[in-house]
């Protein structure tokens, strides 16, 4: 058996442990915030997903989504919570859903109405886009949606 520490010399060892460690962390994410109000008001409950648009051929598309608080605010999330999106185009919908709890929904009688209109669930008929560029540091959104 080879002794690799005979082999480099004990100086090196510790820079090449250190070198085989490092590495790409993944790919890089904007951290991106924001607000969405209804009618001029906070929307209090709901889901925000950032849809990519125009990606290469072959690139994994890698949505982003945020829980809306009380105050209308949301922190998106791609690949860990909190941390924001890919750099890109995207086409953004909105849900915010009332009436009944998850074992109600599962009756018929008593599924889910949206507080908004229908059209903002969807990335194809919301008219809600954003464009996070790859330097932007932290990026603030304002939806304001309109009946």
């Amino acid at each position: 058996m080879i002794d690799v520490r005979r082999l480099i010399g004990p100086s090196l060892l510790p820079t090449l442990l250190l070198l085989a460690g490092c590495g790409s962390s993944g790919p890089t994410v904007v951290p991106v915030h924001g607000k969405v109000t209804w009618k001029g008001q906070p929307l209090d409950s709901g889901t925000v997903v950032f849809h990519q648009v125009n990606l290469p051929a072959g690139e994994l598309r890698r949505p982003a989504m945020a829980l809306l608080k009380p105050d209308g605010t949301f922190r998106l999330s791609s690949l860990e919570e909190g941390d924001g999106v890919l750099p890109g185009r995207y086409a953004v919908s909105v849900q915010s859903l009332t009436g009944g709890n998850a074992m109600e929904f599962l009756d018929a009688n008593s599924a889910p109405t949206s507080r908004i209109p229908h059209r903002y669930g969807s990335p194809e008929t919301s008219g809600l886009t954003a464009k996070i560029a790859a330097d932007a540091g932290a990026v603030e959104l304002q939806f304001d949606l309109v009946p």
